[in-house]
């Protein structure tokens, strides 16, 4: 799997990342119609217990899905607002509403 970063300030973070890095981004999650919202709550790396931490206390009156990637293999820097990141699903996380 490849995911494509792009941040209007700069990609070059991500390209820095070394293999095996982890990459945790939390969305809003529609789970009856299995939707993620376009932008992340926020992004973690290399902290699966703060992002973890952070979906289930910061967000817990919203129901959120936290993936987990991992970068595989060396990026493409094609821009300094644009990498190609080769990354694998390391894990997902499904947090219901608090109500």
């Amino acid at each position: 799997m490849k995911g494509k970063s792009h941040s209007p300030k700069n990609a070059r973070g991500f390209h820095n990342l070394e293999i095996g890095s982890l990459i945790s981004f939390c969305f809003e999650y529609d789970s009856d119609n299995d939707e993620l919202a376009e932008d992340p709550l926020f992004i973690e790396i290399n902290d699966i217990v703060k992002a973890q931490f952070r979906q289930m206390n910061q967000y817990r009156n919203k129901t959120t899905k936290l993936i987990t990637y991992e970068k595989v293999l060396p990026s493409i820097q094609e821009s300094a607002y644009e990498t190609s990141l080769p990354v694998q699903i390391y894990q997902e996380r499904i947090n219901i509403e608090a109500r």
